[in-house]
């Protein structure tokens, strides 16, 4: 599966997808308006997928910019990433190879 969508899902990944997670190889995932997503979250999902290309977590609002500074560098092929709404603003990123991740 390189693709997964869970916007408004409802439950921390750590309570039900943690090990789901880890076993796939993700490209582009939107967690779009998922209120119970947090930094935590967010760095197991970077650590064990560090492909990923897409990464949407608008109003996603429990994850910080901090937790998104801290998880981000694990992703070595990201080139999309929207973060608006999340706590401490936000907004969308376009990233080339040029930029560091």
């Amino acid at each position: 599966m390189e693709r997964v969508c869970l916007t408004h899902f409802s439950v921390s990944l750590k309570q039900t997808l943690t090990n789901t997670i880890k076993s796939l190889h993700l490209i582009h995932v939107d967690l779009s308006y998922c209120l119970m997503i947090d930094d935590e979250d967010l760095w197991s999902l970077c650590k064990n997928n560090p492909f990923i290309k897409t990464l949407k977590l608008t109003y996603c609002n429990q994850i910080t910019n901090d937790g998104v500074r801290d998880s981000l560098h694990m992703l070595v092929r990201l080139e999309t990433l929207d973060i608006e709404g999340i706590k401490n603003g936000g907004t969308a990123f376009f990233l080339d190879d040029t930029q560091p991740h």
